[in-house]
């Protein structure tokens, strides 16, 4: 990782009163003081050991490198003097350590909590040095606990340590160490969907990649609204996790509008049908036609009643279009799932709306379907990425194209690369006929 001087240039104007009265011992023989500025906070004090630095963290390797600058010189110089008079470092106090000063750590100045980064930053450092314990004093990491891990992940970013921050957290994972309020559920805000699902990515978490995602999607987001006025509030945030890099978060908005796509596609099929004047009722009654002349107003009437559907003159033009759709799909799908059985008589009892779309919507299972598998979007992206090579074809309902959901819980988030394709393509695909070729 290259480091600018810029970046680790020393913090100006800091009074003896804005700094931390003792420093904090990540490490009791450590040999270097680290002065971090946090917003909102005194700057702190850390005893930490410049070879645990640099093993772990390639920004503090370059920075500590008495070859690439100043600042590693300068250490290096003033240990050497300190071990003429101190044969054992650990003896030496604080005070007379060599110091290194960094300034800005911090993930959002303008919103983060007071308190928050300087009590993660100083268990990043303990993670480092490899004697960490997870606060069990919850309170510590005020904003929640996925908060917390969140800013944690991003000051391994930050400074260029995420293999070692990974290894850590998995086998927390792995142990069970982690409190149960930051394992995975789908019940969570949007905000909340978000830290996790960057926590996923930079640390390489599979299922929560694929959780969520999905969840992401499937409840929407108000940063891809079409109000302006929203948007920009939006953007007015500067979280590392409210515009996910990385291509993520285009990819998570064209999944959700292909979703939508999909959904509509398959009311419009049952409408056209009807209106197309084809024999729908396959009796072969005197009553067929009236039949399917029934069901087509009982149709519309559920459609519009629920808001799914708007009748419009096209006399005046199509000026009053409305917004796509914003809330939760799991909840219009749900809503769709309540189309009522209505017969004309008895005689048609199988007839209608109702029996020929719930086995369709059943294969439209966002949930397990939609959400990122995390090694086929690192390893074969294009093939992964529904925003690249979308597929132009028609797909076809059938069982040909069933497709098969990923077992609950699976450790990878991925069932097979051949089963993603499948997904990808009745998704994206430009033309979807939902009438196979055997009803």
């Amino acid at each position: 990782m290259r480091v600018s001087k810029k970046e680790i240039g020393q913090i100006e104007g800091i009074e003896t009163a804005d700094i931390q009265e003792e420093a904090i011992v990540i490490d009791e023989r450590g040999d270097l003081l680290l002065l971090v500025r946090h917003s909102k906070e005194v700057a702190r004090r850390y005893r930490v050991t410049t070879s645990v630095l640099r093993t772990h963290s390639s920004y503090f390797d370059a920075l500590l490198d008495g070859t690439k600058f100043s600042e590693g010189r300068a250490v290096d110089a003033r240990l050497a003097d300190l071990r003429k008079l101190y044969p054992d470092i650990a003896a030496a106090p604080y005070k007379e350590l060599p110091s290194v000063t960094i300034s800005e750590v911090d993930v959002s100045p303008s919103s983060l909590s007071s308190g928050l980064s300087g009590s993660a930053f100083e268990f990043f450092l303990r993670i480092l040095h490899g004697h960490p314990e997870w606060p069990n004093n919850r309170r510590k990491a005020s904003a929640g606990q996925s908060t917390f891990l969140a800013v944690l992940t991003h000051f391994a970013e930050m400074f260029a340590s995420v293999p070692h921050l990974s290894l850590y957290i998995k086998a927390q994972m792995e142990t069970g160490q982690f409190p149960r309020d930051i394992r995975p559920s789908v019940e969570l805000s949007e905000e909340k969907c978000r830290r996790k699902l960057y926590v996923g990515l930079v640390l390489g978490l599979p299922q929560w990649v694929r959780l969520y995602s999905a969840a992401l999607i499937i409840r929407g987001s108000h940063r891809w609204c079409e109000d302006e006025e929203s948007c920009e509030k939006a953007d007015c945030d500067d979280f590392p996790w409210h515009t996910l890099a990385g291509g993520v978060e285009e990819e998570l908005e064209y999944r959700r509008t292909c979703v939508l796509d999909t959904i509509s596609s398959l009311q419009t099929h049952f409408i056209t049908l009807y209106i197309s004047g084809g024999p729908q009722c396959k009796l072969g009654y005197d009553s067929s036609p009236q039949c399917d002349d029934f069901q087509l107003g009982s149709m519309i009437r559920f459609f519009t009643r629920k808001g799914m559907l708007k009748v419009q003159s096209t006399f005046a033009g199509t000026a009053g279009e409305g917004k796509a759709f914003t809330g939760d799909i799991g909840e219009l799908l749900k809503s769709l799932k309540e189309c009522p059985n209505y017969q004309i008589d008895a005689n048609h009892r199988h007839c209608g709306l109702r029996a020929r779309i719930i086995t369709r919507l059943d294969s439209i299972d966002p949930r397990s379907q939609v959400g990122i598998c995390l090694s086929c979007w690192r390893d074969a992206r294009s093939l992964e990425s529904w925003v690249e090579n979308t597929d132009e074809s028609c797909w076809q309902y059938g069982p040909n194209n069933r497709i098969r959901s990923p077992p609950t819980g699976a450790r990878s988030g991925c069932t097979s690369a051949a089963e993603n394709l499948r997904v990808k393509m009745m998704y994206t695909a430009t033309e979807k006929d939902w009438t196979p070729s055997i009803t």
